[in-house]
């Protein structure tokens, strides 16, 4: 047997051992500590995959909910940095031994010694003062330096392939997005540009903002799991489907909507049907079922904000998304929209459709005041004005 972790859940500002996982090399197991299990605040860390009436859970892959807690391919290549490793040298376990306890949602982990569970440690935040120093480096991909390295470790355990960091500013915890050398367009400034036009448009998202750090344009988002400096139990779509990650185009926003109905009371769906139709309208096809999940409040399980909504500029006649709009139909259009909408039950699918592409079609003033230059704008025209 591998090292054992003891798992830690944040229920409500608590702090509360949920259990240990262990991986012997072939399959993870996971076991529901006794006394959480009979703790009346204590909650399943996914109610579906991982209940709390079942103490002992063995998967050959890492279980879904821990996994959300796990960095993607960011987080990875900068602990193998960390490490000195290449990145195939590093399992799950590693990443999550590894990773800092800033990452999404309420769960942490600490190295089980064999005699007692070690209650995780709080760590400094870091400032955009003290993200400065590294900025230009983590943006050309010069991860050499010590210094840059310990800076990155704010990151290495939230999710995504683009550079970022976790930071608190003003009391507030915000994960900090950098444009990449390489990149096609001022990123940071259009997914900033396409937030603020999907909330104007009705959808629930993220906050966001643009900081200038050492003369580099950084695009905060807030963190929606995160309270009053309090962690909020999350849970990614993919998980929530249980899914396996190559799995995500069978899915569908239908099927997201019919989940939202299983793990809360209120309706969701006008949410889930304003989400996937902006992202029709700007082409957002980076919607796979990690940039979809749900947060545990007020005793269930709701979709957080729209979050990761970053446009994307091609030259095809066919657009699809990432997910399907409905089962076994992933093209990109308005009428395919509309149809899914009504699959969820949405009566007056047409009326919103009408609203938001009434709203979408001033796309270039919420760009231009958020700074996208107008060669960037450009870029985006005619796969925004495709719409009639």
């Amino acid at each position: 047997m591998s090292e054992i972790l003891s798992v830690w859940m944040h229920i409500n500002g608590e702090q509360k051992l949920a259990g240990r996982l262990g991986f012997d090399g072939s399959q993870h197991r996971f076991s529901y500590a006794d006394a959480y299990m009979f703790d009346p605040k204590a909650i399943s860390l996914d109610p579906t995959f991982l209940p709390i009436n079942i103490k002992d859970h063995v998967s050959d892959d890492l279980m879904g909910v821990l996994r959300d807690a796990a960095p993607d391919s960011w987080g990875r290549f900068v602990i193998a940095k960390r490490l000195n490793v290449s990145v195939d040298k590093i399992s799950d376990i590693d990443c999550l031994i590894n990773s800092s306890n800033d990452r999404v949602g309420a769960i942490e982990f600490t190295v089980f010694n064999g005699h007692e569970d070690i209650v995780p440690a709080p760590e400094e935040p870091l400032t955009l003062l003290m993200f400065a120093d590294g900025i230009k480096a983590i943006a050309n991909g010069e991860l050499t330096d010590s210094k840059v390295i310990e800076v990155l470790k704010y990151g290495s355990s939230m999710g995504g392939a683009r550079p970022k960091v976790t930071i608190r500013q003003d009391n507030i915890d915000w994960l900090a997005k950098l444009n990449r050398h390489n990149d096609s367009v001022n990123m940071c400034r259009c997914e900033h540009a396409a937030m603020t036009l999907a909330e104007t448009l009705g959808v629930d998202v993220a906050e966001t903002q643009i900081e200038i750090v050492d003369g580099m344009d950084v695009l905060l988002v807030k963190r929606f799991d995160r309270v009053d400096g309090i962690k909020i139990p999350f849970m990614s779509a993919l998980t929530a489907t249980g899914r396996v990650e190559m799995d995500f185009m069978n899915s569908s926003y239908v099927e997201l909507n019919n989940i939202s109905k299983q793990l809360s009371d209120s309706n969701h769906g006008e949410q889930w049907f304003r989400r996937m139709l902006f992202n029709v309208l700007c082409n957002n096809d980076d919607d796979h079922l990690r940039n979809h999940a749900f947060l545990f409040r007020n005793e269930e399980w709701v979709p957080t904000p729209a979050y990761d909504i970053m446009p994307h500029a091609i030259h095809t006649e066919l657009f699809r998304l990432a997910i399907g709009l409905f089962e076994g139909d992933r093209e990109s259009s308005i009428a395919n929209a509309i149809r899914a909408g009504h699959s969820m039950g949405i009566d007056h699918s047409e009326d919103i459709a009408k609203e938001m592409l009434d709203g979408f079609r001033d796309w270039k003033s919420y760009f231009k005041s958020s700074g996208v230059n107008d060669e960037d704008i450009k870029f985006f025209a005619r796969t925004f004005n495709r719409h009639k």
